[in-house]
């Protein structure tokens, strides 16, 4: 506990030294950002107080998020293999790495999956092999930096995968397995290698990380099956990852993020694997809310991450939260808000509109930030969101697992979350869309 203590004053003592530079950088962007928008460069104006008023509340918002407390450490299954009863892994060896633990909160009962590895999950193994396992966590009692949750109830969730070429430094099985629930059943959306010849790929090795994403029923369900989730206009033959799914209260179908800026997503019908498209109100001309009046885009740029969970109704619809990250090398979480306006799903053409990306935000009182530029150590601390497991609305509180560094894995609670959720909307509603990057 003392390290615990010792690091979040390093990560107290940065933010003090950072704040003045950080201040004077946001006073900068705002300055330039309310000149365009207002046309003016007469910072004393109404308009250029309206504006710097909202970038502040929504810079705010995004500072109040914050972690409940200290993260639970997810330990690696203590669990005989004869019990688990896992398949041979293709080289024969041992499962002895844990990646990408996650989970979603279903009939009140919470599952987690996990990725087991070979080789440590070490990719710089010659090959490593990969299956998922499904159970609950319950708290550990052996000695750890940080409260432990330990697994209980595990087995395996097989799922049929190509091996490939099996060809050094392969990666083989299910990966990022990320849980979601439609029609009242737990599915999994994660990528796996496909046998690129059939879509005529040239060059290279034939199978060769060429990944593509899998929808992957859980529970059974009529017509439901493993499907790999081909797009129009997605290229087959290049790795595909990152799709958060998107699953609107009382749907049959499942919808994609495929990317935030532009925003870009893509239904999914889980009885027939069919794909297709949504023409989303920012690509029609003439649209009543397009273009936004004020659109702050400040050195954006967001990756997906969690799924998409209901984040509260409002006057035109519903609002859904994820916890996506920035670009490499830096990764930090940051949140993004999407509002599914009042359709039913008897309607063709829902709708869907970013309100807001939130400003890089720390979920984890040990990492996830560079103490200094030269910190070395950082990337040990480097984390990514692997899950919402459930959003307490009532009380504010998110429960989030993420891994750091591709190998440990943890379950924290964060704050503010729905706060900072109806301030952007707030804004949105004002005309007003915010995206924020880093603030360094």
């Amino acid at each position: 506990m003392m390290q615990q203590a010792s690091t979040y004053e390093k990560f107290a003592q940065l933010a003090r030294s950072k704040q003045y530079r950080i201040q004077h950088l946001f006073d900068w962007m705002a300055m330039r950002n309310c000149n365009r928008i207002c046309q003016s460069t007469d910072e004393a104006d109404a308009c250029h107080a309206d504006c710097k008023g909202s970038l502040t509340r929504l810079r705010e918002a995004s500072d109040q998020v914050r972690p409940a407390g200290i993260e639970e450490f997810i330990e690696f299954p203590n669990v005989p293999y004869s019990d688990i009863k896992l398949r041979s892994a293709n080289d024969n060896t041992k499962y002895t790495g844990m990646m990408f633990v996650g989970s979603a909160k279903h009939r009140g009962n919470t599952t987690f999956v996990a990725r087991l590895c070979t080789h440590d999950c070490n990719i710089s193994a010659p090959q490593f092999d990969s299956t998922l396992v499904l159970g609950e966590l319950q708290q550990g009692t052996e000695n750890h930096s940080s409260p432990t949750l330990r697994w209980q109830h595990l087995a395996e969730h097989w799922v049929p995968h190509n091996d490939g070429d099996m060809a050094n430094r392969s990666y083989v099985g299910p990966e990022d397995p990320r849980m979601d629930v439609v029609k009242d059943r737990r599915f999994l959306t994660l990528t796996m290698n496909v046998d690129a010849s059939q879509f005529g790929c040239k060059g290279g090795k034939k199978n060769r990380d060429v990944r593509h994403m899998f929808f992957v029923p859980v529970d059974p369900a009529p017509n439901f099956s493993m499907c790999d989730l081909r797009v129009d206009g997605v290229d087959r033959c290049h790795v595909q990852k990152n799709w958060a799914s998107l699953v609107p209260r009382g749907s049959n179908d499942v919808y994609y993020v495929y990317s935030v800026k532009p925003l870009q997503m893509f239904r999914f019908s889980p009885g027939t694997c069919q794909t297709a498209w949504l023409e989303l109100p920012h690509e029609r001309d003439g649209h009543e809310h397009v273009p936004r009046p004020w659109a702050f885009d400040i050195l954006y740029s967001v990756h997906g991450g969690t799924r998409y969970v209901f984040g509260g109704s409002v006057v035109d619809g519903d609002l859904y939260v994820s916890v996506g990250h920035t670009p490499a090398p830096e990764y930090r979480p940051v949140l993004v808000g999407i509002l599914h306006r009042n359709r039913t799903e008897a309607e063709k053409k829902p709708e869907f509109q970013v309100v807001g990306v939130s400003c890089p935000m720390n979920i984890s009182t040990n990492f996830g930030e560079r103490l200094k530029p030269s910190d070395e150590d950082w990337e040990h601390r480097m984390l990514i969101a692997t899950s919402i497991v459930d959003f307490d609305l009532e009380n504010d509180i998110s429960t989030v697992t993420f891994q750091v560094h591709d190998h440990e894995n943890y379950q924290t609670r964060l704050l503010g979350v729905g706060r900072w959720l109806q301030s952007v909307y707030k804004e949105y509603s004002n005309g007003i869309t915010f995206s924020c990057h880093e603030l360094h």
